[in-house]
Parts: C-alpha cells; structure tokens; sequence
C-alpha cells in the first residue's frame, strides 16, 4: 500500500470515528423518529383495507405504502410527530424531524443494490422523502421555538419580581 493510499484511509478512519462519536448519544433519537415516521407513512395507507401488490423487489409493504399514500394524513401526523419529538428532545429537533423518513432511502438503497432496475428515479424519489421529513422539521422547530418562548417569559417574570 502506498503513502497516499494509507493516508486516505486514515482519513476514512478519522472521519467515521467522529462520526459514529456524534452519532451514539442521538441513537435513541433517531430510532423513535424513524419508527415513528415509517408509522405516519404506513398506517394511512394500510387503514384503507388491502392494498394491490407494487413492483418492489424487497419490501413489499413499504412500497405498497409510499405508492398507495394517503398525503394529508401523513402530512398531518408527520407534523405532529414533529411537535412530539421537539417537546421530548428540544436541542435535537433538527435530527429527530429529518429521521423521520430515515427507513424509506435505505430501503430504497437495499433495493437497488438488489436490483438496480428497482429506483430509476431514486433522485426525485430521496426528494420526495425529505421533503416530507420537513413536515416533522418543522413541527420539532416549532415546539423548540415554544419552549424558548415560554422560558424567556418564565425568566422575565422571575427577574421582574
């Protein structure tokens, strides 16, 4: 192995090692969000009765989900997810609303590994997730900006007495 290439794994090396040392205090965080979110996608989908089968090579029940979505209530449940998760981890609202649709690209990336012909349009399609992660983003801000508020005004009225 030459200087350049043990110097770039190093690197590598380096750069996962801090990222997993950022990573290990929000694991908890990250896994209610993604549940929660898989949830906000699926029920409102399933609730209506049996859904026809999709073209997914894999997950079967997530694609049926993603393709037969009811968007109004995924919306509403994914902001209200949002307001959730912002009151029970206010510094972290940022990572809690975009974990939201965490399991949707890596299964969509599981299936193209499988198949390579599965997510032609995977672009549009990682688009589409996190855009309807910022549905939770922004309730989790929403509630962080709440608690900000009301403990200015808590202060306030403390120092004013």
């Amino acid at each position: 192995m030459n200087a350049a290439a043990a110097t770039l794994l190093a690197d590598i090396r380096r750069l996962l090692g801090t990222l997993g040392a950022w990573l290990a205090p929000q694991r908890l965080t990250i896994a209610v969000a993604a549940t929660l979110g898989l949830m906000a996608i699926e029920l409102p989908a399933h609730v209506r009765g049996p859904l026809p089968p999709v073209r997914s090579p894999l997950f079967q029940w997530l694609g049926q989900g993603w393709q037969y979505c009811n968007c109004r209530a995924s919306w509403t449940l994914l902001f209200a997810i949002g307001l959730l998760l912002g009151l029970i981890w206010p510094r972290r609202w940022f990572v809690a609303g975009v974990s939201t649709m965490l399991v949707f690209p890596i299964a969509a990336t599981i299936e193209m590994l499988f198949d390579p012909y599965s997510h032609t349009l995977w672009p549009i399609e990682f688009a589409l997730y996190f855009v309807f992660s910022l549905c939770a983003v922004v309730g989790a801000l929403l509630t962080r900006l709440l608690l900000l508020l009301i403990s200015r005004i808590r202060r306030a009225s403390i120092s004013a007495t």
